[in-house]
């Protein structure tokens, strides 16, 4: 008996007894937020995307949330309205989760949570004297907390590849690294990690680089333009220099590049150039109102939509499009020549080749 009672403290005290995939987060919100409840929202099962809740004291802002979590899982945590309080790695263990003096979500109890949140302390610090630097306008300071920036996340990815947040943080930098950097990196995390959804995308967008790169053949494009109907690239481009623009009406930067777009068209569409426009509308209707209206004067190529349903086309990713505008520029042997021409860098392009 004695030892039943022993055993029922311990299960007690480390409250994963019988299940080592439990776990609990234990947080504090200040009642300003009026948050009634909060819930943990997954991002990568859009299919069942809750994945628990919890009330929230309306006295303290005090809550618990408990569960299990087979693998490693990054969620956010909201409220009744899914706007987003911040991220937190699920994983077996017991979190604490608390509002940083700055404002930002703090999580400790786990290793990517741990991680993550010295990250975050660390990295706050070096946004604090970026800013006085930008203030001061001292270009060698913002140099070198830029130079800063960049190792601290290096670091904190090289030190964490058997864990979430270091999986995340690597997500996140892909833009600093090329892609034989990045496929190096992706092979050093633990095998464990290696078929995570996140993972995956990192992966995919790996391959999309490699694909992409100067020298490769252009992967064909099949979408459909203004009428509904098919527009293929291979169509257009066959024997022409060609660029393959990816942009949207609401994205201010690919608005301001196309009076160099119609300049590069009006200039060069007689000696063998033309322009392939990918639009990354949701808004199919604010698209086509748009291109239609200016059709002569800002739109006069080939236009085409790469959004059905609200999801992207899969070609999307397969050119590694990230950021918008991204383009590309074919030769007439379907060799990526040149990518990402912005401005007057398209004309001088063409004017080179041409």
């Amino acid at each position: 008996m004695k030892k039943l009672v022993i055993w029922s403290v311990i299960c007690v005290a480390t409250w994963s007894c019988g299940n080592p995939n439990r776990f609990v987060i234990e947080g504090r919100l200040p009642q300003m937020e009026a948050v009634d409840t909060v819930y943990l929202i997954s991002q990568f099962a859009p299919e069942q995307p809750q994945v628990a809740a919890a009330p929230v004291s309306p006295k303290t802002g005090a809550f618990t949330i408990k569960g299990t979590v087979e693998h490693p899982e990054m969620v956010v945590l909201t409220n009744r309205q899914r706007q987003g309080m911040g991220i937190i790695f699920l994983e077996p263990g017991k979190m604490q989760l608390e509002r940083a003096p700055l404002g930002y979500l703090r999580v400790i109890g786990t290793p990517s949570n741990d991680a993550y949140a010295e990250f975050q302390e660390r990295m706050n610090v070096i946004d604090g004297a970026f800013m006085s630097a930008v203030q001061a306008q001292d270009t060698v300071k913002i140099d070198s907390l830029q130079h800063e920036s960049m190792m601290l996340m290096a670091h904190t990815i090289e030190a964490n590849t058997g864990n979430l947040a270091g999986l995340y943080l690597f997500n996140q930098s892909l833009g600093n690294l090329d892609a034989e950097g990045a496929r190096a990196l992706a092979e050093r995390f633990d095998p464990a990690l290696q078929e995570h959804p996140l993972m995956q995308a990192v992966k995919k967008t790996i391959t999309a680089w490699e694909n992409t790169a100067i020298g490769r053949p252009y992967m064909d494009i099949a979408l459909p333009g203004l009428d509904g109907q098919i527009v293929k690239l291979s169509d257009v481009a066959t024997g022409k220099w060609t660029l393959i623009d990816f942009w949207a009406t609401w994205c201010g930067p690919c608005r301001q590049e196309l009076p160099f777009l119609r300049q590069a068209f009006e200039e060069y569409s007689d000696k063998g150039f033309t322009i392939y426009g990918v639009s990354l509308d949701s808004d199919v209707f604010a698209w086509q109102s748009l291109v239609r209206r200016d059709e002569g004067a800002n739109f006069p190529w080939h236009n085409v939509i790469g959004v059905e349903n609200g999801k992207a086309a899969s070609i999307i990713e397969e050119y590694a499009v990230r950021t918008i505008p991204t383009n590309y520029l074919i030769s007439p042997e379907g060799k990526i020549v040149a990518k990402d021409l912005r401005g007057s860098q398209l004309l001088e392009k063409l004017e080179e080749v041409m």
